[in-house]
């Protein structure tokens, strides 16, 4: 089987730190031990020995990767490596994918992964569309284009019970079904970052990891306000990765919070700015030095890798009891967001209950065990043989296994 994946990003000078690059990276080497060949389409070249580069660059903004297409160009590149499957994670492109498969030859199954999801619901509350995706009130045209994605897609992997939640209810929100059938397939933890054996905590400094990008819609104001200070006050070392780097000048004028928000935490005293998370050697040393992570109090969260990361290193994560957090972190971890205290009593947990801590390591450790590589990759390769094969695509059973009910719980 052929399968090309395309990445549409914007920080392809700092892929090193981007999700969706790691993704591709683990899931290759798992196509192709299995026999399989992989093409990746992107803007920065997978590690050497997997599969078939095909350099683009799709753009360098939020928007132009959503809707600057060049049609000729991908009927020459699909055309060319005459792919089985295409698996696309920018869903706002897929209806002109369709189009350039359907104007050559090739007639590829295409496969949408809703690693984002342009809207959200909490309980109690409206559904919101993403305003980090509506300057000049252009949001209306990105749910358009994410839907009319799903709806030219044979099938759509999202990422948790959460996100497929989401997705249902937009739809019915916007009042149009979803015909396309759903999979669901979480992201793979990183085998390199998966070394840690020893669940305790040794007396003397604790150090909190913050290992998100600095958009202030992934609550860096909340994070700057309400938590750095009250980690700090307890002795904690906070570190925070500045995963974003050296953005473009395009990217900083599009957006200029996070160069702004890096700039007052650290003035805070306790707060540590470290520029080098995209550096894959360094981000795991910073993973074994921390004593615990802080997730962020992201709205509509469908899923954290930088979470799944620490967890899967043995390290419990602090996050807020909203979206995917309370479907995959314990219960013990999770602290209600409107009451802020909340967070200096589990770390202070933490600190000086050694049990406590080992408990909560090995659990979030538990909760990803499921989720090798190997197991995600195989579960892609089931539906992408079932579709490409019967003309089917099969719903994803794993997630009623035992072991990816502890993910879910």
């Amino acid at each position: 089987m052929r399968i090309m994946s395309l990445m549409n990003v914007t920080n392809g000078d700092r892929c090193g730190a981007d999700s969706g690059w790691i993704f591709n990276n683990l899931i290759a080497e798992e196509f192709i031990r299995a026999g399989h060949e992989f093409i990746f389409v992107g803007p920065t070249p997978l590690k050497e020995g997997l599969g078939t580069n095909v350099p683009y660059d799709f753009g360098g903004n939020k928007y132009s990767i959503r809707f600057d297409f060049n049609l000729d160009d991908f009927i020459r590149i699909i055309n060319e490596h005459d792919p089985d499957v295409i698996l696309a994670n920018q869903l706002e492109i897929v209806p002109q994918l369709r189009a350039a498969s359907t104007l050559g030859p090739n007639r590829a199954k295409i496969f949408g992964y809703a690693h984002y999801i342009p809207w959200w619901s909490e309980p109690d509350k409206p559904m919101v569309t993403d305003p980090s995706q509506n300057t000049n009130g252009i949001s209306r045209l990105v749910v358009n284009a994410f839907m009319n994605g799903v709806d030219e897609c044979d099938g759509v992997f999202t990422h948790s019970e959460t996100s497929q939640n989401f997705l249902r209810l937009g739809f019915q929100t916007f009042g149009r079904t979803i015909k396309t059938p759903l999979g669901m397939v979480p992201p793979p933890y990183d085998p390199f970052l998966n070394e840690t054996t020893d669940h305790t905590h040794s007396s003397g400094a604790v150090t909190a990891l913050y290992g998100h990008r600095l958009y202030q819609h992934y609550g860096s104001e909340y994070f700057a306000n309400e938590i750095a200070p009250r980690l700090t006050e307890l002795g904690i070392n906070v570190r925070v990765m500045d995963v974003l780097g050296k953005r473009s000048e395009e990217r900083r004028k599009l957006d200029p919070y996070p160069e702004q928000i890096r700039d007052r935490l650290a003035q805070i005293e306790g707060v540590e700015i470290c520029t080098s998370g995209c550096k894959r050697k360094n981000y795991r040393d910073s993973i074994q030095e921390s004593t615990f992570g802080i997730a962020p109090l992201r709205p509509g969260t469908p899923w954290s890798m930088s979470c799944i990361d620490m967890m899967a290193a043995g390290k419990p994560m602090i996050a807020p009891n909203i979206s995917w957090y309370a479907e995959a972190l314990p219960e013990n971890l999770r602290f209600n967001p409107d009451k802020p205290d909340e967070i200096q009593g589990i770390a202070l947990r933490l600190m000086e209950n050694p049990s406590f801590y080992t408990e909560m390591s090995r659990e979030c450790l538990e909760r990803t065990r499921n989720l090798a590589p190997s197991n995600i990759a195989g579960t892609m390769l089931t539906n992408f043989a079932m579709s490409t094969g019967m003309g089917q695509f099969a719903i994803m059973r794993s997630v009623k296994t035992k072991s990816c009910k502890k993910y879910a719980k």
